[in-house]
């Protein structure tokens, strides 16, 4: 999995891979337009995609003149897309996030976890990086509900749509949100 998902065939690869997710952590687009889209999961799905052109607008003129359109509107409807759809208000939290970290966080700790169990890396070589994660998780989300959402939408985003994964993810999180031995639950954020 770790080879054939990340390209990452040894400990050193993993622990560069993680690294990178790391330091990379969050979605720029989101947070730019996490405004715009706070006011759009407030109307009916149904209205949403007549504001699209609206924000692309408004998007364009606050982007370098140098990006070219094309552009700009692609990573706008990447973006809204997901919240356009209407599963997106059973899958989607009606509160957004204020990051995406979430997802890019859980994305390292999944690699370090298979390259740990691969016997790739030992616990010392991973423990940085687990630190590392959860002092990004605590700048970025204030609960461990937000870091949920933040995963959530993250890893919408990152799939463009809303699919049956989205669904068991939400699932799952609310299970880690609630078991009375979930770690989220036993350990606050701050």
């Amino acid at each position: 999995m770790l080879n054939g998902s990340w390209s990452v065939t040894d400990g050193k690869g993993a622990l560069q891979t993680a690294l990178a997710l790391l330091n990379d952590a969050g979605d720029p687009g989101y947070r730019a337009l996490r405004p715009t889209l706070s006011d759009l999961v407030t109307l009916p799905v149904a209205e949403r995609g007549q504001h699209v052109d609206g924000i692309i607008a408004a998007t364009r003129q606050a982007v370098d003149p140098e990006v070219p359109d094309e552009a700009v509107a692609a990573e706008v409807r990447r973006i809204v897309g997901p919240f356009l759809m209407e599963e997106s208000v059973m899958s989607l939290p009606s509160t957004l996030p204020a990051d995406t970290v979430g997802w890019d966080t859980a994305r390292a700790l999944r690699i370090l976890w298979m390259a740990h169990g691969a016997g790739c890396i030992t616990e010392q070589d991973a423990e940085p990086l687990v630190r590392g994660a959860l002092d990004i998780t605590r700048q970025a989300h204030g609960s461990w509900r937000e870091h949920a959402d933040g995963f959530i939408v993250g890893r919408t985003q990152w799939c463009e749509t809303i699919d049956e994964g989205s669904f068991e993810y939400v699932g799952g999180m609310a299970i880690a949100l609630h078991h009375p031995e979930s770690p989220w639950v036993t350990t606050p954020l701050r």
